[in-house]
Order: structure tokens, then sequence, then C-alpha cells
């Protein structure tokens, strides 16, 4: 993802960033989100698996995310 990460549209990106992330790594993530120009994030307080608790929140945020995408003009 570092590779192309300039390539993105930093609007087009937001990031679930796990704070106690020991697979992917805070340090990391934080990297990759400068990468991208640092879009919008949302910081959540567990790691990289348990993180999944929060899959319905992470959902209903991703929707409206998406929502407010498709409504803006090209």
């Amino acid at each position: 993802p570092m590779v192309f990460a300039h390539f993105i549209d930093t609007h087009r990106v937001y990031l679930f960033i796990a704070l106690f992330d020991l697979v992917v790594g805070k340090k990391h993530a934080l990297k990759l989100a400068k990468a991208f120009g640092q879009p919008e994030s949302y910081y959540v307080p567990l790691g990289h698996y348990s993180s999944m608790l929060l899959i319905p929140f992470i959902r209903i945020k991703a929707v409206k995310f998406f929502e407010a995408q498709l409504k803006q003009k090209p």
C-alpha cells in the first residue's frame, strides 16, 4: 500500500486505526495515514483482532462515509 498511496485521493479514504494493533502496528498504520495525506481516520482503542468487536459500529461509520462520497459531484 505504501508504494501506491500517493496515487489515492485523500478525500476518498477513511482509515480505522487500532491503537493496540500488534499485527500491523500503530506505527505502520500512522505511516500509511501519512502516505495517504492524512485522510479522515477513526482510532479504536483495541487491537487488530479485538477490533472485530466493533464491526457493527465500523460498518455504520463506513456506510455514512461512502454515502457522503456518493453524494459529492465529481
